[in-house]
Formats: C-alpha cells, structure tokens, sequence
C-alpha cells in the first residue's frame, strides 16, 4: 500500500499517517526530481509563518527564507541523494529574521517500481537549543579546568610572592636602600597585581559552602552604592539606582557584592566619559532580576558567545576572570546571567530563581 496519495499536484500523507506526520514537531517534507516541494507538514507555518499550501509547487531554490548558504547547501545535498540513491544526514545554520538557528537535516530516497529516486524525503529538526546547551556544557568544562589548576598551583606560587614582597618593604626602609624607594614601590604594586590575579583564580577554585540567608538585593546594592558611584566618578562616568520593590531571597551576601562589583565595574570601562551606568532590579513574574546597564560600544558576536569563559577579554590589561567568577556566582545562586547588547550599550540581566525561605 502506498502511503502518499497526490491531489492538487501535490503529495499528502494517506489518512494512517496524515496524523503523525501533520502534528510532528519536525519539518517533514517531499522534493520531487525538478527540486519542487510537493508536501510539507503545518508545522513550517510556526517557524517561518507561511501557510504549507503557499509553499508546495515551489523550487527549493526558490525558498531564501533561511539564507542563500542554507538554500545552498539543501540543494547540493538533494542532488547527492537524487545521483548516488543513499540517505544523507547534514547540519547547517539558517538565519532568519537576524537570528541564527541550527538544523539538523535527514534525508531519504524514496524509489519508483524501475529503482529509480522519485523524490526524496528530508526530515528538518530544529537544534539550537540542544547547541547551546553543548557550547554550555564546553565553558562549564573550561572553567572546571581552569579551577583545577588554580587549585593545583595558586597557594604554592603566592607563598613566594608574599616572601618577596616582605623582603622588597624590609629594604625599602632600610637608609642605605631607601632611594630606590620608587623602584622598590613599582615592584610591589606588580607583585599585589599577581596576587589579585591568583585571587581570583582561586575564586574559581573553591567550592566552599555558601553561607545563605534571606536578604533583599537593593539593601546588598545600596550598601556598596557609595564605593561603586565613587569609582564611576574617578573614571569621569556617573552610576544611578532604580530599585524596585522585590522579594527577599536566598543570598550569600558576600559572593553577590563581588557579582555586582565585577559586572558594575565592566560597564564603567565600556562606558564613554560623561556616561552614565544603571543598576535595576525588579520582580518578573516570581523571580527577582538584576540588570546592570552601560552606554559602551556593544560586544562582538564571537566574544558574546563565549562570555564566561576564563581568559576571554577585550581590555588591554585585563585577566578574562571578572565574568568567568560572575558566572559561578549565579550559578551558585541557581541563576542565570543573559547580557544583551547592542551599538549603543550593554545590558547584563541576572535572573535569580525564587527559593523557599
């Protein structure tokens, strides 16, 4: 028994089949020998939203709607299967409307009574999520690794450096050597550089338990308001607060005024003179959600990808860590840190789950 049956020049699922195929998550579709969709399931209508009945008759290469890499690529692979009659199975990014979503593409000759290929079934499945979820996965491993070296090396090289610089004040204050003071000054300041450096590999390092307890996050904010505007100044830049009413949640206080000290300090370096950065919270939905604002040029599409991963930085005399920390701190916290960004700014959103308290 055949399982497609054509009306209106057009190939539809028999009524056994009509069922699964036509509520199938998956794009299901058929491609005849002159590269024309002669079905496709309803589902395209979600994605793309164009009805099915608009589409079939049409030539693949007609169909841009994905991007002319995306067509190109379906029509090189249909004409592998039409000439070497073997299934085929691809992956390929498709953008559409800005956005770029991964497909995950089966194709399958379906043969006339001679053995001939008379069309070819392609079933479309969308992976993006299952592609974040692994580029997730990749910088979690990162900075695991990072944290094991850390852990492996950092007490062993800062015992050294804390002997030198003791050494380095005991001369500094000795008449005979004392006029070498700048020199002497200019090494310990590199030296407490490299020590603020293994501090925060260590930071990554650790799993010490957190000390959770029910706080609100604008009394954390307004407490370390002060320091945070007096540095925005010193950079000619300015801070202000909108704090809205919010829930109390679970908090290890000390991990959180690091988060918004790293986050907060980031906008102001991206941040032009004269600008000004904005840290917010609100309630969405149940959850309680920090965002933290910059007037900077934005971020590069590679560097957004790949926010978090230790090392990764644009400043010239930065480590890659601050982010890299501020990610197992939500991660702690159960939350989730999203940056947005664009030419005119950034913004840092932390969505903090609701706990039971």
């Amino acid at each position: 028994m055949k399982s497609h049956r054509l009306k209106n020049n057009s190939i539809e699922p028999t009524e056994e089949y009509k069922d699964i195929i036509e509520n199938a998550p998956d794009v299901i579709c058929r491609v005849d020998k002159m590269l024309c969709l002669t079905y496709i399931n309803p589902i395209i209508k979600e994605l793309i939203g164009i009805e099915q009945h608009n589409l079939i008759g049409k030539p693949i290469a007609s169909l841009t709607f994905g991007g002319e890499n995306y067509t190109a690529i379906w029509l090189e692979n249909l004409q592998k299967v039409f000439a070497a009659k073997q299934k085929l199975f691809f992956k390929a990014p498709c953008i559409y409307k800005g956005n770029t979503y991964y497909f995950q593409v089966y194709m399958s000759p379906a043969l006339d009574s001679n053995g001939l290929v008379e069309s070819v079934i392609c079933v479309s499945r969308n992976i993006t999520e299952q592609k974040q979820f692994d580029a997730e996965l990749a910088r979690l491993d990162r900075l695991n690794l990072v944290g094991k070296i850390a852990a492996s090396i950092g007490h062993e090289v800062r015992n050294p450096l804390t002997t030198v610089r003791g050494f380095l004040q005991m001369l500094d204050k000795r008449e005979k050597t004392n006029k070498n003071h700048e020199y002497y000054q200019m090494m310990i300041g590199e030296l407490d550089r490299a020590n603020a450096l293994l501090s925060e590999f260590l930071t990554l390092a650790k799993d010490k338990p957190l000390l959770l307890k029910p706080a609100n996050l604008n009394s954390i904010i307004t407490s370390i308001y002060p320091l945070l505007k007096a540095d925005a100044r010193a950079n000619n830049k300015d801070l202000t607060l909108k704090l809205d009413t919010i829930d109390n949640i679970l908090l290890d206080e000390k991990e959180i005024r690091q988060l918004i000290f790293n986050i907060v300090q980031n906008g102001i370096e991206a941040s032009p003179p004269n600008s000004i950065v904005t840290i917010r919270t609100f309630m969405n939905k149940k959850n309680v959600v920090l965002a933290i604002e910059d007037f900077g040029t934005g971020i590069p599409q590679p560097i957004l990808e790949k926010l978090g991963t230790p090392f990764l930085t644009t400043k010239e005399n930065g480590t890659g860590l601050g982010l890299a920390v501020c990610y197992k701190i939500a991660k702690n916290h159960n939350a989730v840190i999203s940056p947005s960004t664009g030419a005119n700014g950034s913004t840092f959103y932390v969505k903090f789950e609701k706990c039971s308290l």
